[in-house]
């Protein structure tokens, strides 16, 4: 399965105001292990940064001032994501809406252009719903997850898409692996437990032998990559 985990910075908070994007980053995982294809932009905003803006993600117009528009390099970004079978963000309705809001922008501008709206292509994952939905009523923004999974935020002062995206990654692996131990299925589960609750099976000659299937195998050697990244 082909996702890309991705993030965004903005102007504001409200695309519909004329907020607009000025950071994106792609990377692309393969059956949740990563395959090198990254893909990072910063964009000229053609509009002002508020001062709240820039203090959360220290992004300025100055800086800004002579990177592409999204306009520019609309065709890069959608031919990285379009072989995707899912886009995977936290709190994806934000990014998906800003993202949307760009490529229609860009429809508009180019009349032989036609990106669809994000969610009528792609599966999309929020892992912001993954976490509610196994650390109910907890903190579950970005920080509160890494420090959960002891992933390292050090490098963390201020919002950055692409250092977000790289640390979602990581808890995106994470959180997939609490899922797969949580939501095995009933015979799985009993065979387990059978195994687990045999007292014969510690002195018995042949005892019940449990293989990891494929989809577990891929899940533990991204755990095993990521705990070979941090360390």
């Amino acid at each position: 399965m082909i996702e890309i985990i991705f993030d965004t910075e903005t102007t504001g908070l409200n695309h519909t105001q004329g907020d607009r994007v000025l950071e994106v980053a792609f990377i692309e995982i393969v059956d949740k292990k990563k395959t090198g294809r990254i893909l990072h932009h910063y964009f000229n905003p053609e509009k002002k940064i508020t001062e709240e803006s820039t203090n959360i993600h220290g992004l300025t117009n100055e800086f800004l001032s002579d990177k592409p528009k999204f306009s520019e390099i609309a065709d890069e970004l959608w031919t990285f994501i379009e072989g995707a079978d899912a886009l995977v963000a936290h709190n994806s309705a934000f990014d998906i809406k800003f993202l949307n809001n760009e490529f229609h922008l860009v429809n508009k501008l180019k009349k032989d252009s036609l990106y669809p709206k994000l969610e009528n292509k792609f599966k999309i994952i929020d892992t912001l719903i993954m976490a509610r939905e196994n650390f109910p009523g907890q903190r579950n923004n970005l920080d509160s997850l890494c420090k959960r999974f002891n992933i390292d935020i050090s490098k963390r002062t201020i919002h950055s898409a692409l250092l977000d995206t790289e640390l979602l990654l990581e808890v995106y692996i994470a959180m997939s692996i609490k899922q797969t131990d949580m939501n095995l299925s009933p015979v799985r589960r009993a065979q387990i437990n059978k195994s687990k609750g045999s007292k014969s099976n510690l002195s018995a000659k042949s005892g019940v032998v449990i293989y990891a299937d494929e989809s577990e195998v891929q899940v533990h050697e991204a755990f095993m990559e990521s705990i070979k990244k941090a360390s």
